[in-house]
């Protein structure tokens, strides 16, 4: 019943709002807690949401609660951000890159793909940050999929490629590491560090005729002595 998952994630809600006007007052407050309640709150009216937009006995789709919980999901996402930085500055990175992740992913649920999350100066950083989190942990693919995800953002897009390539490298990934690098290049052509790696990757592989090619590639873009030192080192 949709008005189970909706009374559940109102007592949540109240336990969350009862934090934040704490810290509006500057009286003590739970920040864990706070943020554990907003996310238990959501958790539930997504499933809510799902519920009502079924049909009922008849065939029909009524929708009780979707305006509201739209609406009230909308004015409060914005909580997960700060939920990251709170847990960012614990240095507790499996929550923040939870917190920045959800924020992310919002546009794509049903509950909030026409809030238009993305309008929100805010939300481009977030994929970076989410992706930085995860980049701390010792899950090197969700490290990988946080920068993919960060990758399609414009936002600090040298430092996701730079991290990706090294993501790939350590996972040992030839093809997706080369691939990845040849990307960072074609997205990047001025930078030595990309086209480096490149380089020599094919002259380790004895791959003359590709590193050849990138080095013709890369003197054209950059005719300078910085390349050639940092291609002999």
């Amino acid at each position: 019943d949709a008005r189970t998952y909706y009374a559940a994630g109102l007592i949540s809600f109240k336990k969350y709002e009862e934090e934040r006007n704490k810290k509006i007052l500057k009286q003590k407050v739970d920040e864990a807690f706070m943020y554990t309640s907003l996310d238990k709150a959501f958790t539930y009216w997504t499933k809510c949401l799902e519920i009502d937009k079924m049909p009922d006995a008849k065939g029909k789709v009524k929708p009780k609660f979707d305006k509201e919980l739209k609406q009230t999901m909308k004015e409060n996402a914005n909580d997960y951000i700060n939920a990251g930085g709170y847990y960012f500055d614990l240095k507790d990175y499996k929550m923040a890159h939870k917190y920045f992740s959800a924020y992310a992913n919002f546009p794509k649920t049903d509950a909030l793909k026409d809030a238009n999350i993305q309008a929100d100066p805010n939300y481009k950083m977030i994929p970076f940050y989410a992706s930085m989190a995860a980049l701390n942990l010792e899950d090197p693919q969700m490290a990988i999929d946080a920068l993919e995800t960060a990758k399609s953002v414009d936002y600090e897009k040298y430092r996701v490629h730079y991290f990706l390539t090294e993501a790939y490298k350590k996972g040992a990934n030839k093809e997706k590491y080369i691939e990845a690098t040849k990307e960072a290049f074609a997205a990047f052509p001025d930078s030595i560090y990309f086209l480096a790696n490149l380089v020599n990757h094919y002259i380790t592989n004895k791959d003359y005729e590709n590193a050849i090619s990138f080095l013709k590639t890369g003197l054209s873009k950059k005719n300078d002595l910085n390349l050639m030192v940092a291609l002999s080192e």
